[in-house]
């Protein structure tokens, strides 16, 4: 009957609307919930980079692992210039010891905690700023995975029966 068509056509209509505007709600959702976690995450890891910072003020030999570090990945250099910040050298020129091939010099433009390695090969640059651009990265890139994973389980309905299976 064609009574029967319309009203099959209108909940059909109706499901397909109730779909999208469930999409629209669930991509708004999403987009606050991105730019909430986007501050929270850069308010932290600024918090974080000012500790490290003021640690390593008040005590350079917490610079002597990032050093360690970056020397272990440039040992195939032949010779190193070590740039750090001029309350690091001392600390720093211990660490190299005498008779190697690094020459360990203070730079003004690096702030504590800051150092880059110039090589015959390469130049490996850890200052505070760049781990903390590169771990941003990482907690936005591990976010987006997340995101999109719970994106595709909304817009698919994420309703279970109690068995735990999709209707």
């Amino acid at each position: 009957s064609i009574t029967r068509e319309a009203a099959e056509r209108g909940v059909a209509q109706g499901r397909a609307e109730v779909a999208l505007l469930r999409l629209d709600a669930v991509r708004a959702r999403d987009a606050a919930i991105e730019a909430s976690d986007a501050d929270v995450t850069r308010l932290a890891l600024a918090a974080a980079a000012r500790l490290v910072r003021e640690t390593i003020a008040l005590d350079p030999a917490g610079l002597v692992p990032i050093v360690a570090d970056l020397l272990t990945r440039a040992r195939r250099a032949k010779r190193a210039v070590v740039r750090v910040a001029p309350g690091g050298v001392a600390r720093v020129r211990e660490l190299v010891g005498a008779g190697h091939a690094t020459e360990v010099v203070a730079d003004d433009a690096l702030g504590p905690g800051d150092c880059v390695i110039e090589t015959d090969v390469g130049t490996l640059d850890a200052r505070l700023s760049v781990q903390v651009d590169a771990l941003a990265e990482a907690i936005d890139r591990r976010g987006r995975d997340t995101g999109e994973a719970a994106r595709a389980d909304a817009v698919g309905g994420g309703e279970r029966s109690r068995g735990g299976s999709r209707r």
